[in-house]
């Protein structure tokens, strides 16, 4: 198993980071004759990396990811919050709050503290994971360019 496919837990009350479980990986497929001649890596074996990779983490692609909704999920969070802050600020007040009292206190609050910093985690998560995608898909044509040379080569050596 390689450092990519070990995945691990935020810590918990006791400081505690756990290993999760993730789904075994599928036989990979074995490099094909020119593959294995020509010594490089097989490409059936890196896409299926590739889609492992982003199957893996669809909902970080879908947050972060180009066109991601994180800033939709962030409205509706501070919408909520606002909605919360104007019922709690008015509970027994004769005066109705202004706006600024409800944002500082949606904004202020220890719900969306959280929900910030598991966004930073999130975003730290998927740009790893990105970064992993591009690195495969790199080598995808690292590999194109091997294979050109070794042909090239097969030809000049007749």
């Amino acid at each position: 198993m390689e450092a990519s496919d070990v995945r691990y837990s935020q810590p918990d009350e006791d400081g505690v980071v756990e290993v999760l479980d993730l789904p075994e990986l599928p036989d990979l497929p074995e490099p094909t004759d020119l593959e294995d001649r020509a010594g490089v890596a097989s490409l059936e074996e890196l896409q299926t990396r590739r889609r492992l990779l982003i199957e893996r983490n669809t909902k970080l692609f879908a947050l972060h990811g180009s066109f991601g909704h994180y800033d939709d999920h962030r409205k509706r969070m501070v919408e909520a919050l606002k909605v919360k802050a104007r019922m709690e600020l008015s509970a027994g007040r004769e005066k109705k709050p202004t706006e600024a009292e409800i944002d500082a206190a949606a904004y202020g609050s220890e719900e969306y503290a959280r929900f910030i910093d598991e966004a930073l985690s999130e975003k730290i998560d998927y740009l790893r994971i990105a970064t992993e995608v591009t690195e495969v898909e790199e080598m995808i044509r690292s590999r194109e360019l091997e294979l050109m040379t070794y042909n090239a080569e097969l030809r000049l050596s007749r």
